[in-house]
């Protein structure tokens, strides 16, 4: 059973990065799609700026998912605290 878990583990983790690396593809061509095109300046900043403003909060979700359980409150009951809570502590 627990190997069974593992197994499921990594296949959706390796999917959730396949879907991550396709989209921030698709940032990226959209980006490199807009600097070429003939559009005035006032249409191609705010663009650029859109998109890379999506590529930083895809970044950053996967960073904060990092740290999610990390508060004194998420402490379960009984729990010894980790090495990372004490530290965070101080």
């Amino acid at each position: 059973m627990k190997k069974q878990l593992q197994r499921l583990i990594r296949q959706k983790e390796a999917e959730r990065r396949a879907n991550n690396r396709h989209t921030e593809n698709h940032f990226y061509e959209c980006i490199y799609g807009i600097l070429p095109s003939t559009a005035p300046e006032t249409e191609k900043i705010p663009a650029l700026q859109r998109n890379k403003a999506k590529l930083v909060c895809r970044h950053a979700a996967r960073r904060i998912r990092i740290f999610l359980d990390t508060h004194e409150h998420d402490k379960i009951d009984g729990e010894e605290l980790s090495l990372f809570h004490i530290l965070k502590m101080h």
